[in-house]
């Protein structure tokens, strides 16, 4: 499946929920409008340049996470301990934390349904909380989402065919 045809279907996920996702024909410049009321976001791209969808798709990513992990990081009372968020390019991964407070993740966050991108952000800022996978930190995840659990089986299952987007 392509970038395009998988953003007519699913849409994208940001600043609490899902977005509806237009992509029209430009006659000169590419550009990308979200409208946060409607929740709608128009990609206006020159027939000639179709691959400018992906920068601008990173770019808007880029903007949106940070937010909503400051947001949750503020709503966990972890946003001491998160100094810093950064949106890259990873092949396998959505995310990463270090214990100096750097949180990374993937741009492709956007492009999973919002339920899954809340619970990625929850994941990796649960790591401010237990720097491992053990049960205590399980057991903030289910604290804070109780279908934790279902959601990280589903992000499995979904990954692959996501990580391919983009590429």
């Amino acid at each position: 499946m392509t970038l395009e045809t998988w953003l007519r279907e699913n849409g994208l996920s940001a600043l609490g929920g899902n977005w509806r996702v237009h992509i029209e024909t430009a006659l000169r410049f590419a550009s990308c409008v979200p409208d946060e009321r409607r929740r709608e976001i128009v990609f206006r791209l020159p027939e000639a340049n179709r691959e400018l969808l992906l920068p601008l798709l990173r770019q808007w990513a880029q903007g949106v996470i940070p937010a909503a992990v400051l947001e949750k990081a503020k709503a966990l009372g972890l946003d001491e301990k998160c100094r810093r968020v950064s949106v890259r390019d990873q092949s396998g991964r959505w995310g990463s934390c270090s214990s100096s407070g750097t949180l990374s993740l993937n741009w492709r966050l956007v492009l999973l349904p919002w339920p899954l991108h809340d619970y990625v952000i929850l994941h990796e800022l649960g790591h401010f909380a237990h720097m491992n996978h053990s049960g205590e930190f399980w057991d903030f995840l289910h604290a804070h989402n109780e279908n934790a659990g279902r959601l990280d089986r589903t992000l499995m299952k979904l990954s692959t065919q996501v990580m391919l987007l983009g590429r």
